[in-house]
């Protein structure tokens, strides 16, 4: 195949073959939705994989990866904007009352209190379909070998997809917030329902984390990869973007403890994450290819946001919730799990005073010093050394950044 692949920039396999050879389900081994899920020989060999046709793949060359999209960065600097529901969700009983959601459950209240259609500016939504099925048959152009081929009856699943007078939102969902995705995604549904009308297909990358949407609206060009982010916006559903924080009168009510060295201090930057793993543990979630496969990332960051949620404790040993993880998971709502998680960083001596420095600097995460961080770390925790100090401040200055986009500090 490598042979053939550096004659013509591309070669075919069946998923015959592919079972016979790696003993898995050929779906599986082909569904590569980021580019941390890349084999290894495919990093090697600069490849990647499309469905082409019914049980057959097409494997090609793509040396600057335009079969991905990177998203900007994934720490949010700014609160979301608040949407109040048009419907009184509450009044739902199949609406899960918790942190987490499916991503069709994402997508379900999304609809249902109006968010969507509020966001495509198109008037009212009618769910028309989602699920797997065949893509049709349409013509796709290669990413830098240039080459075309023909995409006939690809198996292709649509998260959802909506009809308005004059557009079809076409909607892919991730729990989670991602750092970026494979465009096939968007690109097939894309291909296949604008082959079936003349309305305008509006591609939208449905995010859900931490009671959060991250709403993302593309263009798609001629040539496979060719993605253009039109706009993002980051909204919550019937609550205030941010909550009133006295900081003075909450230090006096939070009782200090001793900084937890036998756990590592945190390296990982999305709370919003450390928070989806307790509730997906707190769900039944433990297994860690789950775990890594819902949230998008790989096992290395699994590991990170695991050891976070363990040194604000909510997890104990292996993947185990804790009394405090179980509260944290089962609060209704993201504001009150913002004040739940600010009074347990309050308890750590490196988190306490980092906050109280971030106050000395106004709340104003542009003036915070990442030596004067560094500085704060060393002074609790004689464990961290060298170039380490410099990853742990960095995740600690995302974690303030991540305190002013929920709290307003008085």
């Amino acid at each position: 195949m490598l042979s053939e692949i550096r004659e013509r920039g591309h070669s075919f396999v069946t998923a015959k073959s592919l079972k016979s050879i790696g003993q898995r389900e050929p779906r599986l081994m082909a569904k590569i939705d980021c580019l941390s899920d890349r084999p290894k020989v495919f990093e090697e060999y600069d490849l990647n994989i499309l469905p082409s046709e019914r049980g057959t793949y097409i494997v090609f060359k793509d040396p600057t990866n335009r079969s991905y999209f990177s998203l900007p960065s994934q720490v949010q600097t700014t609160p979301p904007e608040r949407h109040v529901s048009r419907l009184e969700l509450e009044s739902f009983d199949s609406i899960p009352k918790k942190a987490a959601y499916s991503e069709f459950q994402a997508i379900d209240v999304a609809h249902l209190s109006g968010l969507l259609s509020t966001f495509c500016g198109e008037g009212d939504l009618q769910l028309t379909t989602r699920g797997r099925m065949s893509s049709g048959e349409f013509d796709l152009w290669l990413p830098d070998i240039g080459q075309m081929v023909r995409i006939k009856n690809a198996q292709i699943e649509i998260d959802s997809a909506y009809e308005a007078q004059s557009a079809i939102p076409l909607i892919e969902a991730k729990t989670g917030f991602r750092s970026d995705f494979n465009v096939r995604q968007l690109q097939y549904p894309f291909l296949y329902l604008s082959a079936l009308s003349k309305k305008r297909v509006v591609p939208i990358l449905l995010a859900y984390s931490n009671g959060q949407y991250q709403l993302s609206e593309f263009k798609i060009g001629e040539h496979f990869g060719e993605l253009e982010m039109l706009r993002q916006n980051y909204f919550v559903i019937n609550e205030p973007s941010v909550v009133n924080v006295n900081l003075e009168r909450l230090l006096r009510s939070v009782q200090l403890e001793v900084e937890p060295i036998d756990i590592p201090l945190p390296q990982a930057n999305d709370l919003n994450k450390v928070i989806d793993v307790v509730c997906l543990i707190e769900q039944g979630v433990t297994d860690l290819s789950e775990i890594t496969e819902t949230l998008g990332v790989v096992e290395r960051q699994a590991y990170y946001y695991g050891d976070a949620a363990k040194y604000l404790g909510c997890l104990a040993g292996k993947r185990a919730i804790t009394a405090d993880g179980i509260v944290l998971a089962q609060e209704k709502s993201r504001l009150g799990r913002v004040q739940w998680l600010l009074r347990r960083m309050l308890t750590r001596p490196v988190l306490r005073d980092s906050i109280l420095y971030l106050e000395s600097r106004g709340f104003s995460i542009d003036v915070v010093d990442s030596n004067d961080l560094a500085g704060i770390i060393k002074l609790h925790r004689s464990d961290v050394t060298g170039d380490t100090v410099i990853r742990r401040t960095s995740t600690i200055k995302n974690w303030l950044r991540w305190l002013l986009t929920c709290c307003s500090f008085d």
